[in-house]
């Protein structure tokens, strides 16, 4: 059977952020990557995962997005915007 990652960047998304986890909790694995946020977007997502790394928050997004999939460990990804 395929295992999914679902991986996240997410900034400053406290009033996203639980409604979107909720409809991945089927998921083998959520990784979120915080880039910098000052709200309670980390403290929500610790809720739903504890894979949740903290990164600078760059302007080009990919480069998160990139060290997210690099924390995956499941056959296949689903990345989330």
């Amino acid at each position: 059977m395929s295992s999914l990652s679902v991986c996240i960047i997410a900034h400053n998304e406290e009033d996203n952020i639980a409604r979107t986890l909720e409809s991945v909790q089927w998921a083998n694995e959520i990784i979120v990557v915080d880039c910098e946020s000052n709200d309670k977007t980390t403290a929500i997502a610790k809720t739903f995962t504890e894979k949740i790394y903290s990164r600078p928050n760059l302007s080009n997004l990919n480069v998160n997005k990139n060290y997210s999939f690099e924390q995956a460990t499941c056959e296949w990804i689903l990345c989330l915007d």
